[in-house]
């Protein structure tokens, strides 16, 4: 495993049994961006970022927009942060993880 680990125990704090091949996968798709802390951590006050998760990871990655419209996707975008509420900072690694279980896509990363 490259640097999967340490983000396997984060997004663990929300899936016990998460697949740490897909938190791997998920780490080497975000690649050099996770050096940012702008690239690390979700707003989820920042309706721009979930925007561009939403046209980005959702729609191109997780191919969302084959089965739902724009409103399902923000509504399952707003799912994970408010199951992600109580951190302050939720890291993209969790949050892309819990989005893709909760849209039941874990096969697509």
């Amino acid at each position: 495993m490259l640097d999967g680990d340490r983000y396997l125990s984060d997004v663990r704090a929300y899936d016990a049994a998460a697949d740490s091949e897909k938190v791997e996968a998920i780490v080497r798709r975000l690649g050099i961006a996770l050096s940012t802390r702008g690239g690390r951590y979700v707003s989820c006050e920042d309706r721009a970022e979930l925007l561009a998760i939403r046209d980005g990871f959702a729609k191109k990655r997780l191919r969302l927009d084959e089965s739902r419209s724009d409103e399902e996707i923000m509504t399952a975008l707003l799912a994970v942060c408010a199951r992600m509420a109580q951190a302050r900072k939720k890291h993209r690694v969790a949050f892309y993880y819990l989005l893709a279980s909760e849209t039941g896509t874990l096969d697509r990363l």
